[in-house]
């Protein structure tokens, strides 16, 4: 997955790492990772529009779609209060919720 906005402040490393103890194929391991990134990206996109008024979503989908990370995080940090930390927060969640998934199917096999 391409470097995001908010790369810097979520590691799915981990999770790749966990994955790598399950016998996959690497077709699959590799659906897995981009399903991990795709689900993060959605939460983080989630956290940040819940924040904004619909002028600054405007904003921010614009820059989102012209892949201006260090325009979105200027953006952002002008009127997102602790925005890395809800961010970070967020992604956390859903980062442990695939973790317990994953511990689940070890437990399995």
């Amino acid at each position: 997955m391409n470097k995001q906005f908010y790369s810097h402040l979520v590691a799915v490393g981990t999770l790749s790492v966990e994955l790598d103890e399950l016998e996959l194929e690497s077709h699959e391991r590799d659906e897995l990772v981009e399903l991990i990134h795709i689900t993060v990206h959605h939460v983080v996109i989630d956290v940040v529009l819940t924040e904004l008024n619909e002028d600054e979503k405007k904003i921010f989908l614009h820059n989102l779609s012209n892949d201006d990370h260090k325009t979105i995080l200027e953006h952002l940090h002008s009127i997102v209060e602790n925005l890395e930390d809800k961010i970070k927060q967020a992604s956390s969640s859903a980062l442990e919720d695939l973790r317990r998934d994953i511990s689940e199917v070890k437990n399995q096999i």
